[in-house]
């Protein structure tokens, strides 16, 4: 089954910023405005959103070992993601 569309607020007219595989391809990420939508390969289903950033995501990337996402966005912050709990650990700001 395909990745299904994700809803888009027509007002703002939000566009997906960025689609990362992790390395190990197990993982797919989805960068739409503030939030990253996470799924898994194997069945391509969404497993979680990560939310935390406040401006909108520019770029996202895994880690070599796939358990971690680095993101950052126009608001000047990187925030580093545990992809298996979806736990944020670490931010950096200007």
């Amino acid at each position: 089954e395909p990745i299904k569309e994700e809803k888009v607020n027509e007002k703002t007219k939000e566009t997906i910023n960025q689609v990362r595989y992790s390395p190990d391809g197990t993982w797919i990420a989805m960068a739409i405005s503030n939030k990253i939508f996470l799924y898994k390969t194997d069945g391509y289903k969404k497993v979680r959103v990560l939310s935390g950033n406040t401006g909108h995501v520019t770029h996202c990337c895994f880690t070599k070992e796939s358990n971690y996402l680095k993101s950052n966005s126009n608001d000047y912050q990187i925030l580093v993601w545990d992809v298996n709990s979806g736990d944020r650990l670490t931010k950096l700001s200007q």
